[in-house]
């Protein structure tokens, strides 16, 4: 509520701003290089009154072109990002992202083997919350972005239910 006039200020000031969303004290912006440097130059000027300060190593501009340099002190990345837990960007980036989540997710399997306890491996494996994760990103991404990634993580799904399935 405090940051709410900062918020209509932007807008009013920036009306060429595609996005002005706010969440607490974090900010995502989306627009031409010039809309977003008015912005950043309102939020910079305004904030020291609220008692913050921006925090430039937490600031990521977003360009799927090498043309795009809107400011020194902040990185620009061109191959793409994630904002709360989704890939943003060409589809080869948002396929490596989700293949990085399924290795995290199928780093359980080794532990779950050592459990000596088939069905307890696998009630766990089915509910573990790197699943979930995968779950969420299917939800949340363009499906033929990230179908390579897909069908790996399925193939090492199989592969771990097959291991726990083992009778020795």
């Amino acid at each position: 509520m405090a940051l709410h006039p900062l918020i209509l200020q932007i807008q009013e000031q920036v009306p060429g701003l595609v996005l002005n969303v706010w969440y607490l004290d974090d900010c995502t912006l989306c627009g031409s290089a010039e809309d977003l440097l008015k912005a950043l130059d309102i939020i910079e000027s305004a904030v020291p009154s609220y008692g913050l300060s921006l925090n430039r190593s937490k600031c990521l501009f977003y360009s799927p072109d090498d043309s795009f340099i809107p400011h020194p002190d902040i990185p620009t990345t061109h191959d793409g990002f994630s904002l709360l837990g989704v890939p943003i960007g060409s589809p080869e980036s948002c396929n490596q992202y989700v293949l990085r989540k399924a290795d995290q997710a199928m780093d359980i399997v080794p532990l779950l083997s050592s459990l000596h306890d088939t069905q307890m491996s696998i009630t766990l494996l089915r509910s573990c919350w790197s699943f979930s994760k995968m779950s969420y990103l299917l939800r949340s991404t363009l499906s033929p972005y990230i179908s390579e990634a897909l069908s790996t993580f399925d193939d090492k799904v199989q592969e771990a239910f097959f291991s726990l399935l083992v009778f020795s």
